[in-house]
């Protein structure tokens, strides 16, 4: 338990190591000659603040007269992570599932449904806090119209620095005639 303290004080921010620190991969501290950075790594207490907004993903035109198109567009689903470390520096790394049902308990006690986005973080799917997943959606667009498509996308910066991004395969469509 020694270890485990003095692990998480080092690494995880003041306050974020009473109550919240985990190490993953604990194991190899004890053996000496381990790579200490890469063997294991600390997870601190999230006690972040959730904010969601709609961020475009793609415009999409149908310039013709009669006829529905449609789009096939890409999007990412998942949650990622990104510690800046106080020399400048800044690593994207993937959450482990713990820290990803932690977070869906954080977005949706917090923001439940959303007034920004109107989008029900409580009934949110589970692989949204999870790995990231490439899903491609199919979108129509009706004749002499433009359409704008918006993915539904959470953010939340914890007091250690680490930011968490979560990408929802929700889908927001606004339209206008061209």
């Amino acid at each position: 338990m020694v270890i485990k303290f003095c692990y998480c004080y080092n690494f995880c921010g003041a306050g974020q190591y009473r109550g919240g620190c985990e190490v993953e991969g604990l194991e190899g501290r004890l053996d000496r000659g381990a790579n200490l950075f890469s063997s294991y790594k600390a997870i601190c207490k999230i006690d972040c603040t959730p904010e969601d907004k709609l961020e475009r993903v793609s415009t999409l035109k149908n310039e013709l007269d009669e006829g529905t198109v449609t789009k096939v567009i890409s999007i990412t689903e998942g949650t990622t992570s990104i510690q800046t470390s106080q020399t400048g520096g800044s690593s994207s790394t993937s959450i482990s599932a713990k820290i990803g049902i932690t977070l869906k308990k954080v977005f949706s006690a917090e923001l439940g449904v959303s007034h920004t986005t109107e989008y029900n973080w409580a009934q949110s799917s589970s692989s949204s806090f999870s790995r990231e997943v490439r899903n491609e959606a199919r979108i129509p667009v009706e004749p002499k119209k433009e359409v704008s498509v918006y993915q539904v996308i959470g953010t939340c910066t914890n007091s250690d620095g680490t930011v968490y991004t979560v990408n929802t395969k929700t889908l927001v469509v606004r339209g206008k005639s061209i």
